[in-house]
């Protein structure tokens, strides 16, 4: 179970990097518009592309530190940097989820909570 844990925490970890360059580098295209909802020339707007790059940058810094965590600690600090990074991305997705769609808290909510169980269990 250790293995599912850490795959399932570095997946989490990947989606927050994939997240981050969709809304940092790629806000126009055409998955951005499937994934967001938007239109091109909303996605185009010089204010929405500056939001989504402050949101990919923070995406970002998410991504990183799961990622780093699993990488770079030892067992006891990685647990609670992993807990704190995941419970980060599961609060977003509740907001997220609240006040955007539903789906938010599917795509990276689920996953995250998942990870934080699995995490409090087995690590």
């Amino acid at each position: 179970m250790l293995a599912f844990t850490l795959g399932l925490v570095g997946v989490v970890g990947l989606e927050h990097l994939f997240i981050m360059w969709l809304e940092m580098f790629q806000s126009t295209g055409r998955i951005a518009q499937q994934t967001f909802g938007g239109d091109q020339s909303f996605l185009e707007q010089l204010q929405v592309k500056a939001l989504f790059k402050n949101l990919g940058l923070y995406n970002g810094f998410i991504g990183v530190g799961i990622l780093w965590s699993l990488f770079a600690l030892p067992t006891l600090e990685m647990r609670a940097v992993l807990i704190l990074f995941m419970g980060f991305v599961v609060l977003a997705a509740i907001v997220g989820a609240v006040t955007i769609s539903r789906r938010i808290f599917v795509v990276q909510g689920l996953p995250a909570l998942l990870a934080v169980l699995c995490v409090l269990l087995f690590v």
